[in-house]
């Protein structure tokens, strides 16, 4: 009987540690951020394109540069390989190289 008030107090103490464990990062994370909780998500290169779309700049980093993919042909499938291939082109606003050779 001794044993299993014992049990029962080690399991609450664990489960309260584990809860301790994860909410108090969390809740220190907001309360740093209290000013500014986009930040906490997003990282600051976003907010400055985000920033600039809705402010109307157009440097090159906005996101009023951004454009949808185009396709140029139709989704094709091979069923002897399992593959599926959809062409399209994308615009790169920045000024760096980007490459996507696999999806």
């Amino acid at each position: 009987m001794v044993a299993v008030k014992v049990m029962n107090k080690v399991k609450f103490a664990l489960t309260m540690l584990s809860i301790a464990i994860i909410v108090v990062p969390v809740a220190v994370a907001v309360y740093i951020y209290r000013d500014n909780l986009e930040g906490l998500v997003l990282p600051r290169q976003f907010q400055n394109m985000i920033n600039g779309a809705l402010s109307g700049s157009k440097s090159p980093s906005s996101l009023a540069n951004l454009q949808v993919p185009q396709a140029i042909g139709s989704p094709q499938y091979d069923p002897a390989t399992g593959t599926f291939s959809y062409p399209f082109n994308v615009t790169n606003p920045l000024s760096t190289q980007i490459q996507l050779k696999q999806f």
